[in-house]
């Protein structure tokens, strides 16, 4: 687990990442960029990502909100506003709109991981095939 200082390091990297490459794509050419325009747009991104809504950041920035969240910057935001937390699936957070639609999500995944943990026979070899549970079911 990373300590909340390499965290806040990462955060800094992802958003300098992402406003590099908004100025790449303003000033496609290699030239000298005009100093006050990238000043204006960086600080356009520092204000954006200070005063908007966890949600909306993750809409467009969704590596940036995740840094934000495991930091609690916006503790009293939710990550999916109105959403309801199904659980993780592969390390990937799973959220629903309603307490009813997760329910449904949670039965759903429960049905894939125990369909997934069956194994399966080829008529030509009575081992198992050793395919992971998504090349089982997807496959």
């Amino acid at each position: 687990m990373r300590s909340a200082s390499e965290v806040r390091q990462k955060l800094k990297q992802a958003q300098f990442r992402h406003v590099k490459r908004i100025l790449r794509e303003q000033f496609p050419s290699d030239e000298d960029w005009p100093k006050t325009e990238v000043n204006e747009i960086k600080d356009q991104y520092r204000e954006f990502f200070q005063e908007t809504p966890l949600h909306q950041i993750a809409s467009r920035f969704p590596d940036v909100a995740a840094l934000m969240w495991v930091l609690e910057a916006c503790p009293d935001e939710p990550l999916a506003p109105n959403g309801t937390m199904v659980g993780a699936m592969g390390g990937v957070l799973l959220w629903a709109d309603t307490e009813e639609d997760a329910h449904t999500a949670r039965d759903l995944i429960e049905r894939v991981m125990e369909q997934a943990s069956r194994c399966t026979h080829t008529e030509a070899s009575p081992d198992p095939i050793k395919q992971s549970w998504f090349q089982r079911i997807f496959g």
